[in-house]
């Protein structure tokens, strides 16, 4: 398998329409030491954002 094909099958790109999305984080209550750490995303599409309500710093992603 290469890598291009381990990354569209374990990793696999998913399509979000236009617009002004909320997305939500969370993570599972429990650790396991011995493996990653699990995530669940929940996007909400939203009309409008109040800029005063975001009190988080950007998320930056490493890749």
């Amino acid at each position: 398998m290469t890598k291009e094909e381990y990354f569209k099958y374990e990793l696999p790109l998913i399509e979000i329409p236009a617009g002004i999305w909320k997305l939500n984080v969370y993570s599972l209550k429990e650790e396991h030491i011995l493996s990653w750490i699990e995530f669940l995303i929940h996007l909400e599409k939203i009309e409008s954002v109040d800029i005063d309500k975001i009190t988080l710093k950007p998320l930056e992603i490493f890749s």
